[in-house]
């Protein structure tokens, strides 16, 4: 999960990193070309993280999913709670 978050708070800092370029530079055509261009690079970045680390937080969460239920499921079967 702390990857994850990470992984979160480096796309946030990037995005805002692209975000005070643009207000610092709107006025000039050739800056605005650049950064569309590396708005759509910041863009599949993160698409392409969400990708790869979404199987694995599922993963991980159906598993702890099944322990959780399968632990309250044994003990009401032996008769504790």
């Amino acid at each position: 999960m702390k990857m994850v978050k990470r992984i979160i708070m480096a796309s946030v800092v990037s995005i805002v990193a692209v975000v005070t370029a643009v207000v610092a530079s709107a006025a000039d055509d050739g800056v605005q070309a650049v950064l569309q261009s590396s708005f759509q690079s910041v863009v599949n970045d993160i698409m392409s993280t969400i990708t790869a680390v979404l199987p694995i937080a599922l993963g991980i969460l159906g598993l702890t999913l099944v322990v959780t239920f399968g632990i309250k499921w044994f003990k009401r079967i032996i008769g504790k709670s």
